[in-house]
């Protein structure tokens, strides 16, 4: 696993973690592509709060936008259509849980082993966001 894969793993873990919306928003768009109402309904989430998760699982590249649509009604307002950007390698949502896989112990290619469980619980509580 390279360095990249491994610090955008422990991201998703610490999010996922952190904040519930956030794993509820990405298991709502790992199949298909949804726009913030949808999101919204699907995840029984209030819009703004559903549009302030989004913003930052897209600020820390978990989710991308898949495609833009502009309404007749609305020309200056385009619909944003989300999708989850996860390695299916990493990750599965079952039984209305999202679950984050990854080995216990890794080795970077500096040779510097990581405990992950060790780490992440030190994260958890002081920096929500950031590693």
């Amino acid at each position: 696993m390279n360095q990249k894969k491994l610090y955008n793993l422990l991201k998703l873990t610490m999010i996922i973690h952190n904040d519930k919306n956030a794993a509820r928003i990405l298991a709502a768009i790992l199949r298909k592509p949804l726009n913030v109402q949808d999101i919204s309904s699907r995840c029984q989430i209030q819009p703004t709060q559903c549009f302030h998760t989004i913003k930052k699982l897209k600020d820390n590249g978990l989710i991308v936008v898949a495609k833009k649509v502009i309404l007749d009604e609305r020309p200056n307002k385009p619909v944003f259509f989300y999708k989850a950007k996860l390695d299916p390698d990493f990750f599965r949502f079952e039984n209305g849980r999202f679950k984050v896989i990854f080995p216990s112990n890794l080795r970077l290619a500096n040779g510097k082993k990581i405990d992950l469980k060790t780490l992440l619980e030190s994260q958890s509580s002081s920096n929500k966001y950031r590693l």
